[in-house]
């Protein structure tokens, strides 16, 4: 199957704000494992119940883990890594906007609903008709077994001033229960229907799955197909689950969600958690008994027939019960999803996309490496002294060198000052006569081992010394007196530079004086 290109809408449905979702194509009929996509940030939407409150958990990373050793927490903070059951508010990203579906527009028909007389189900056509919703449908058809009873049951004052009357068309079965034709289906782009499992015979709702693939294939134009079965606990055949859901997959152009759940209920939205399971697999078998909520049912088809992250899933959702809301993975992770600011959208597609699969491989993931931390195996342990040698080496050669730097720097500088101070002497004794920077060229030498001994003796310093041989004596001695001959050698020559040049202005004097007498 091919998604075509992206489009973007705004806002979603059972938010206060308005979100950015673009398509993105996907096939894969179970939960899908990539990282997670969150949500924009906003209000859930929704009273918060018992089950909403915030946890009396430290989900602090400090709280625990800490008698393992500071030297193991470093470790693992250098690397990023943490245990998202110690900090599931680290684990939990900011809300982001998620992909929503480009061809939930059009004409969209709902099957399976208002054909009892004890409640109207209107629910599930105002989530369709949400303005907030990504859902830009120009029309709603109510495909229902007795259509003047359907009329009476939608024809509310909620409808009216929603809108929804002037998009809302109702049409009737030609036998009770039976599903729309391919003429009835023409020009309608999406479906949402409702199977009722009969406990005595749920092969039936099977049966019913495949009959919804075969009109739809049939009809050509349907390209959106979204299913909520209910007492889905009475399906214990996968082979034939499987079945069904390979002949949804089958039909070409189309994508698919089934959205399977207990006995129905009616307790408010949101008020349980819940966990998801892949439909038509051993874990997606629904407990006898359980139950779920009318309310939280039809959020969960109409968000999942929305969001991209439902294109070609079979899911099974199970609310948590007893112990099992403070027990579960699930559960702790709703619970922070909804105090992080997830609108039921953001959450339901964390779930799909995310959700209790990628929490656990992240828990592992990190058990892992604390256990090659704390238990390294030889080959790391010898790898670590390695490294551990080869980066204190490299410490030590760099703190070498910028001793040594700051030691020629400051020797340097004590030379300067020697070799001012001894030119200052001889200036002052008449021994030298030149420039100052003559002068330290020739005694440069020693007033580096003046300036190296000074050093020394600042720093405490242990002076090594070297016995010299009877020749490294004799051309010390050469060197000293060919220094001092240098010296005075400079000296003379500046002085008889400088009497000369004395003279010749005297000659000078006197030729001028001439030039008077003249």
């Amino acid at each position: 199957m091919k998604i075509s290109s992206p489009l973007c809408v705004t806002a979603f449905v059972g938010t206060s704000a308005a979100f950015t979702f673009s398509s993105v194509s996907t096939r894969n009929f179970g939960i899908n494992e990539r990282t997670h996509i969150a949500a924009s940030q906003s209000s859930l939407g929704m009273a918060l119940t018992g089950f909403l409150e915030p946890d009396t958990r430290d989900w602090m990373y400090d709280t625990k883990r800490d008698d393992r050793g500071s030297g193991t927490i470093r470790e693992m903070e250098r690397a990023n890594v943490f245990n998202p059951e110690d900090d599931l508010e680290r684990y939990i990203d900011t809300p982001e906007s998620v992909a929503a579906r480009h061809n939930i527009d059009g004409t969209v028909l709902v099957s399976g609903w208002v054909n009892s007389k004890e409640r109207s189900d209107q629910t599930v056509f105002d989530m369709l008709n949400d303005e907030e919703s990504p859902f830009k449908f120009s029309k709603i058809i109510a495909f229902v077994d007795d259509e003047k009873f359907a009329k009476k049951r939608l024809l509310s004052r909620s409808a009216r001033y929603s809108g929804l009357l002037d998009k809302l068309d109702v049409q009737g079965a030609a036998t009770p229960g039976s599903l729309p034709t391919a003429e009835a289906l023409e020009g309608v782009t999406s479906w949402v229907a409702n199977i009722e499992v009969d406990s005595e015979n749920p092969g039936a709702a099977l049966q019913t799955l495949k009959d919804i693939a075969a009109v739809a294939t049939e009809a050509t134009c349907v390209e959106n197909v979204s299913v909520l079965i209910s007492g889905a606990s009475a399906i214990n055949d996968l082979t034939a689950a499987v079945d069904a859901i390979k002949s949804l997959d089958a039909v070409q152009d189309m994508a698919f969600t089934v959205v399977a759940v207990g006995d129905i209920d009616e307790k408010d939205e949101g008020s349980r958690p819940y966990c998801v399971e892949d439909f038509g697999t051993a874990e997606g078998v629904i407990a006898v008994g359980a139950t779920f909520s009318r309310a939280e049912s039809l959020r969960v088809v109409t968000e999942c027939l929305a969001l991209e992250s439902g294109i070609d899933k079979a899911l099974t959702f199970k609310e948590m019960t007893g112990e099992e809301i403070s027990n579960s993975t699930s559960s702790t992770l709703i619970k922070g999803l909804r105090q992080a600011g997830y609108t039921r959208p953001q959450e339901i597609n964390h779930m799909l996309v995310a959700g209790v699969k990628n929490f656990t491989k992240t828990v592992d993931a990190y058990n892992k490496m604390l256990n090659d931390i704390e238990n390294p195996s030889e080959e790391k342990v010898a790898a670590a002294k390695e490294a551990a040698e080869a980066e204190a080496k490299r410490e030590h050669i760099e703190l070498t060198a910028r001793k040594l730097k700051e030691r020629e720097d400051e020797t340097k500088e004590m030379a300067m000052e020697w070799a001012q101070r001894e030119y200052f002497k001889n200036c002052m004794s008449g021994d030298v006569v030149g420039t100052e920077e003559q002068f330290r060229e020739i005694v440069w030498d020693q007033a580096m081992e003046e300036a190296d001994k000074k050093f020394r003796i600042m720093n405490r310093i242990e002076v090594e010394v070297v016995e010299l041989t009877d020749s490294e004596k004799r051309t010390k001695k050469i060197e000293e007196a060919s220094a001092l001959r240098a010296r005075k050698n400079l000296s003379s020559n500046l002085k008889v530079f400088m009497d000369d040049d004395d003279d010749d202005g005297d000659d000078d004097d006197d030729l001028d004086d001439d030039d008077d007498d003249e």
